[in-house]
Order: C-alpha cells, then structure tokens, then sequence
C-alpha cells in the first residue's frame, strides 16, 4: 500500500522553481496533513546537498528522520500550516518554497471483532475489539479502546478496555445464528475520543464438536 502510494504522491506533488532549484515536497504517506498525528514528509531538492535542506514550520514541531525526511506534528486548530523549504548552505536562511497544507482531524477508526470488520462473520472464540483504519486509510495510528457496550435484542452487557471476555458467557449460550451490536468509546493517538458501533453476526455451534471448530475460524 505504501509503496503504491508514494509513486502517486511523487508523480502528483507541488513542484517550484527558487533560486535555480526545482523544489518538491513528496508526501510520503497521504495527501494531507492530519492535526496530532506524526506526519511523514519528504523534501526533495535538485542543484542543492540534501544535507543542508531545512523544513520550518511556525504552528508545527518539526522533528528529522535519519532517512532524511521528516515529522511534522501539530495540534493547532489553524486550517492551514504553512511549510518552509530554506537552504542553509551559507550559514544563513535561504527560503527556496513556502507550501500551505490543508490540517485536518484524524480520520474516525472502524471497530473489529478480533480481524473481523463489521457486517460479518464473527467468531466466538475472539475476545478482543479493536479500533483501527482499514486499507483505505494508510496511517499509522493506534488507538485505545476504553469501553464497550455489547447488545443483544434487549440485553446489554458492559465492560472496560478491548476484551470483551464479559460477555462470552452470553453468548455461548444463544443458538443459532445471532445478531451482536457492539458499541465503543475509543482515544486516538491525537487525544480525541470517538464513539463507534459495529455490527456482526455470529453463529453458536450446537454441539461440543462444533465448538472446537469454531475456536479456530477465522473472520468470514
């Protein structure tokens, strides 16, 4: 997926001319910057020695990578953040291209049930939720599950962190095939909470002999 992505990126980035220098910025990852999130950016200049290429940010914390990009992290609620590209070749700040990048929220996280995305088959042998992106969202974020509530018709059964171990009891004893809403408070890495809700089915096995096999399936 990254690898796709950053040849699109580097076919489709800004590209300026400043100082007898072609100036592009590759955006390694996505195509926006994300507001509390580890941004991963790439300056690339040409007739200049990378090692004296800089990247200022005003509202942003810049940090150099030993790959020679670099993490942009910001938690202003500016729109924009404007980006410099200086060349500091002659002990003194040579701005070669000023970028403004839109900054966005994180995008909001889909719930799991074990590797299970929601709308499928879930097994009950999976005691762990989980809150993450899906390959759509190339980001590299994690996020903490902080509580969950599991409903069943008019039963509902709550619980604390991403095992939902509490409610296995239940559940085992339901036959057949069963609807389960699944609804989370979750924290981002950039610190905001989200709630989100999931729906998958399960199917309770009807003999000692089905459930050893359900304990091994996987999501389908």
């Amino acid at each position: 997926m990254k690898t796709i992505l950053s040849i699109l990126l580097i076919i489709s980035c800004f590209v300026v001319t400043g100082q007898d220098s072609k100036v592009a910025i590759e955006m390694t990852e996505y195509h926006f910057l994300y507001r509390g999130y580890p941004n991963i950016i790439k300056p690339v200049v040409s007739n200049c020695d990378q090692s004296n290429i800089l990247i200022l940010c005003p509202n942003a914390i810049i940090t150099k990578q030993e790959d020679s990009t670099y993490e942009v992290f910001s938690n202003s609620y500016d729109k924009t953040l404007k980006i410099y590209v200086i060349n500091n070749s002659i002990n003194e700040f040579d701005t070669l291209a000023t970028y403004n990048y839109q900054l966005l929220n994180m995008p909001i996280p889909s719930l799991y049930w074990g590797a299970c995305a929601q709308g499928g088959k879930a097994s009950l042998s999976e005691e762990r939720i989980f809150a993450k992106y899906d390959a759509s969202i190339p980001l590299n974020a994690n996020f903490q599950v902080l509580e969950w509530t599991l409903t069943h018709k008019k039963k509902s059964i709550s619980g604390e962190g991403n095992k939902i171990t509490k409610a296995q009891s239940y559940l085992w004893k339901l036959k057949g095939i069963q609807d389960i809403e699944i609804k989370a408070l979750v924290i981002g890495p950039d610190g905001k909470k989200h709630t989100i809700t999931g729906k998958w089915f399960i199917e309770v096995p009807k003999t000692a002999k089905n459930i050893s096999t359900e304990i091994h399936q996987n999501c389908g």
